[in-house]
């Protein structure tokens, strides 16, 4: 494996140094609802993948199939002109942990579903229900609360739960996941 260059102390390989600007590319692109970002993720992750293999970390190299899938995947369920929803019936109940000030929480109540997001961030939360105010959503509101206990949510009341990053930059996944299993 050829070096490109070296950072801290850390050889960074001509494939480890593409692989990182692709993902940079799909994440950009991503961000801004461009479909092109799908194909950018097959090829990040193809990348990664034979980097992953080259260092005998096959889990990782396997476990980038599964990215390459989710990336096609990706890719028919957007439109031309970008990310458009699918799979969210109206009146859905969801739940979004760790929803930050209703990135995810605002367009799936626009959707009509009924829709509460909780942050441990006060300050996000209140964000969060100010956007919803501002958008006119009865069906969204924003509250307190940490994903890992969530013992004041009843079990079984959402068809749905989401959280894009809050799960897993909790400290206890474990009970995040038995969390979002019980209220879902």
């Amino acid at each position: 494996m050829s070096t490109l260059f070296t950072a801290w102390g850390y050889e960074v390989s001509y494939l480890e140094f593409s692989a990182v600007i692709a993902s940079f590319v799909a994440v950009v692109l991503g961000a801004l609802g461009k479909r092109i970002a799908w194909p950018w993720w097959v090829l990040s992750s193809s990348l990664y993948g034979i980097f992953f293999y080259q260092v005998e970390l096959l889990a990782s190299a396997l476990l980038q199939i599964v990215f390459i899938l989710a990336a096609i995947w990706g890719w028919f369920g957007w439109s031309a002109a970008g990310a458009r929803p699918r799979f969210m019936k109206n009146s859905e109940r969801v739940l979004d942990l760790g929803c930050g000030d209703g990135t995810t929480a605002i367009p799936a109540a626009k959707l009509s579903a009924n829709v509460l997001g909780v942050d441990i961030s006060r300050n996000l939360v209140a964000a969060g229900n100010r956007r919803a105010q501002e958008a006119g959503l009865d069906n969204c509101a924003f509250i307190h609360g940490d994903a890992s206990n969530l013992s004041g949510i009843d079990n079984n009341s959402f068809d749905r739960v989401v959280s894009i990053f809050g799960a897993m930059f909790a400290p206890k996944h474990f009970d995040v996941a038995r969390e979002m299993v019980a209220v879902s």
